[in-house]
């Protein structure tokens, strides 16, 4: 049965556009974050680019801005028009989805639960629908049970907050959207033109990725729970 008042509390407009390129380019800074610390650390090289003190060549990739020397600034446009536009395209197939995650289903799982306890609840849920293409090796070829059972919700417990942040902050769940199109898009697409040293496999990267995907959750929960205390406060 329909339920109007249900329909109601889903947030279609797009709310601050900030929150929308924020959302495309969360996915490329934490991506660029891996590749930097495994660069640093020598557990792994990326195949798209080479990186100097006057800037960056870009060897090869759908960059909207071309490929070769780059200075910085023309890097980092290079990055966020590409994100922006991968984002996008990708959107078309993650709108389904968020529709469902964040338009639905968070609003009442907040109320009901609390936003850390339901929000975690959430991201679990969302890690466990994916445990069949996880089992098969889709996102951890070599550590497939650990990957769907362990790494993949927590991953997406993290990736949950942020969005819940975002949404919530621009009132639609629109950014989700984005953001989940971008992790699929120029998120993926760095991380997979990392190649390891010897010793050292793509998990590696992997849990990189979920450590720092991490940090900028557990801020995006201080922001949020200090917008509550706030809000308590008026």
């Amino acid at each position: 049965m329909f339920n109007r008042s249900a329909w109601k509390l889903i947030q279609f407009r797009p709310g601050n556009p900030i929150y929308l390129l924020a959302a495309a380019l969360i996915p490329a800074v934490l991506s660029f974050g891996v590749l930097i610390i495994a660069g640093l650390q020598g557990w792994a090289s990326s195949s798209f680019f080479e990186f100097s003190e006057g800037g960056v060549t870009v060897l090869r990739g759908p960059w909207m801005l071309g490929d070769g020397a780059q200075g910085w600034g023309l890097f980092m446009a290079n990055v966020a028009i590409t994100a922006v536009w991968f984002a996008s395209l990708n959107s078309l197939v993650a709108v389904g989805e968020e529709f469902g995650w964040r338009g639905l289903v968070q609003h009442h799982i907040i109320e009901r639960l609390g936003f850390v306890p339901g929000i975690a609840l959430l991201g679990f849920i969302w890690g466990i629908w994916h445990l069949p293409v996880n089992l098969a090796g889709w996102n951890y070829p070599e550590t497939p049970m650990l990957g769907a059972l362990v790494l993949f919700p927590l991953k997406l417990i993290a990736v949950s907050y942020i969005m819940a942040w975002l949404t919530l902050r621009a009132r639609s769940f629109w950014p989700a959207v984005v953001q989940h199109g971008s992790g699929n898009g120029i998120g993926v697409a760095v991380m997979s033109s990392l190649t390891f040293s010897a010793g050292t496999t793509s998990l590696t990267g992997s849990l990189v990725q979920i450590g720092l995907t991490l940090v900028l959750a557990m801020l995006c929960v201080a922001l949020v729970l200090r917008d509550v205390r706030a809000q308590r406060r008026t």
